[in-house]
């Protein structure tokens, strides 16, 4: 690696370090204020008490999710160790909608999976699969409408495993596109107020994706946008290590 090259790296650990720390500030302001209201008397009855701690649960599920997400970046970024091991298709994407199951429940969200006989496992770091996956189906869930449905459906292709994510929500302009997986990206779109996020989370997917040889697409569809992550079957050493 060259002296332009480490340059360049340092740059975006720069630009990145600082969006994080801006991020990570939003929740942590909400929080304070709240708490000092509380403190200074202003919480005077059960209501308004409720709200201001659910403003604070809020915003610290938010810090939490942001901090979850840069520890793995960082473990993907940095870390040519990956405990790689052969993965059961159906089980990981079970639990992760165990995992997102009050949050689909709440919205009244059915969720559909189909997983061919030829893609029953692959090879793969399953915590950093099972972010991955979380990523993308909460997304799907976040960005539809109540009572929607999500869709998950995996196939092998020649030496691939690919999962299709689909939701039925606003879709996405092709445009877009490149914005969604840069490091805090966002897009201006009408979403509802439960869609909020830190702008890492199809970040980190296509780096984990990266980081086991595969990749991550997004494009529109009928009634609403579709995110393909494709990973070998088969391990290929493809880390960021120079």
């Amino acid at each position: 690696m060259g002296l332009n090259d480490t340059s360049q790296t340092d740059l975006r650990d720069f630009d990145l370090v600082a969006a994080a720390a801006h991020e990570l500030k939003t929740p942590l302001t909400i929080i304070s204020g709240t708490a000092s209201m509380i403190h200074d008397g202003y919480a005077t009855d059960k209501k308004t008490r409720q709200d201001y701690l659910q403003r604070i649960l809020q915003s610290s599920d938010r810090l939490l999710n942001t901090i979850d997400s840069l520890i793995d970046l960082s473990q993907t970024q940095h870390d040519s160790t990956m405990q790689l091991q052969t993965v059961l298709v159906r089980p990981a994407i079970e639990n992760v909608l165990v995992e997102l199951e009050p949050m689909l429940s709440l919205r009244g969200q059915a969720t559909v999976v189909k997983v061919s006989t030829r893609a029953k496992s692959l090879y793969a770091e399953e915590r950093l699969l099972h972010r991955a996956l979380f990523n993308l189906i909460e997304n799907a869930s976040k960005y539809s409408s109540d009572g929607s449905t999500v869709s998950v459906t995996v196939r092998k292709s020649q030496n691939r495993i690919r999962f299709e994510v689909r939701d039925q929500g606003v879709g996405i302009r092709k445009a877009d596109i490149s914005k969604l997986f840069r490091a805090f990206g966002k897009i201006k779109q009408p979403v509802a107020a439960h869609a909020g996020s830190n702008g890492l989370g199809l970040y980190v997917s296509q780096t984990i994706a990266q980081a086991h040889g595969g990749r991550i697409t997004a494009s529109p569809c009928r009634g609403g946008s579709i995110f393909c992550l494709e990973l070998p079957v088969v391990h290929q050493l493809s880390l960021f290590a120079s």
